[in-house]
């Protein structure tokens, strides 16, 4: 047999992953998928250590269980023709050499402690990648930030795949006890229920919540106050679960000082894994339509405490949810 007639075909990203022994089967699950990824191999045996290696989304993972997919005697007659299509081709933004992910986080502990962006290291991974590994995910089992590594680059960003990164990353940190930092001037009543019933945990808490008052204000110009926002989500007796409740100004106009920025952030006993992104987390924002930047971070506790909290502090005043929940 020659050696470049392929018996196995791996898909590890395309309509249905798995293994397949007919090259027109194979065309069909990668023919149009964006980000597609799929090699031709001699043997069963080292398509599937491939398969195992190469399948880095938990989506795909769990879908390339299925059995190897047989191919007819006259189907096999067309696997000669994708012999040399079997390496994924480069897409935007990436080169050709995209499937040598890192096998983990390449970040070192004293890249944590120093602050510098954990992506830096990161040269793999793009929207189609980060679409398709937080596509279909039940929010039951978040992505969490170090697994959205390998499949993240900095840049923009679809709305609805914002939301789900943003969703994914909150929740891993509530249920993973992480201190959960939220800060965005304008959030719809929408969207604090959604934090608030979907994302945490029955005994989570938000560490700080920085918002403006109004929080909101839809297309026809109707603004929605900070109390019309939390009434209903919050009850009297679970004030508690927003430990501190930052607010700020939402005009500039009395002269004073106002913040505009947008990140979530989830800090642990030595370092604080940060979404920052463009996007106000609304519904607005959190549309297919809507586009915005995206990356994420890692700082030590110290500078995170200085250079991003410190500095909210400044332009925003403490008060309790009690009291709003009582106007």
């Amino acid at each position: 047999m020659p050696k470049n007639r392929f018996t196995h075909y791996a898909v590890a990203r395309g309509r249905k992953p798995g293994i397949y022994t007919d090259w027109s089967q194979t065309k069909e699950q990668i023919e149009g998928f964006s980000s597609a990824r799929y090699k031709g191999f001699h043997s069963e045996a080292e398509a599937r250590a491939w398969i195992d290696e190469n399948s880095n989304s938990i989506l795909q993972k769990n879908r390339n269980d299925a059995g190897v997919v047989k191919a007819t005697a006259n189907e096999k007659v067309d696997a000669q023709s994708g012999a040399n299509q079997s390496l994924p081709m480069a897409g935007k933004g990436q080169s050709r050499d995209y499937g040598k992910r890192p096998s983990k986080n390449e970040t070192s502990e004293s890249e944590k402690s120093t602050g510098k962006h954990v992506i830096s290291k990161v040269k793999t991974g793009n929207t189609d990648d980060l679409t398709e590994a937080l596509s279909d995910l039940q929010i039951t089992k978040p992505l969490t930030f170090k697994e959205a590594l390998p499949n993240f680059r900095p840049g923009i960003y679809k709305g609805d795949v914002i939301k789900r990164l943003w969703s994914n990353l909150l929740q891993s940190w509530f249920e993973r006890g992480a201190q959960v930092f939220i800060v965005s001037p304008w959030i719809d009543k929408k969207t604090i229920g959604y934090i608030k019933n979907r994302l945490m945990t029955g005994q989570s808490s938000i560490q700080a919540l920085y918002i403006r008052d109004p929080c909101f204000t839809d297309t026809n110009g109707k603004a929605t106050s900070l109390a019309e926002a939390m009434q209903g989500v919050f009850s009297e007796s679970e004030a508690d679960r927003i430990r501190c409740l930052r607010v700020g100004t939402d005009r500039e106009a009395d002269g004073k000082a106002y913040f505009h920025c947008k990140f979530v952030a989830g800090r642990f006993e030595n370092h604080v894994e940060i979404l920052i992104t463009s996007a106000n987390f609304n519904d607005h924002h959190f549309n297919p339509l809507q586009r915005d930047s995206v990356i994420l971070l890692s700082e030590n506790c110290r500078e995170f405490e200085t250079r991003y909290l410190s500095e909210l502090d400044h332009v925003t005043k403490e008060v309790s949810l009690a009291t709003v929940l009582a106007t």
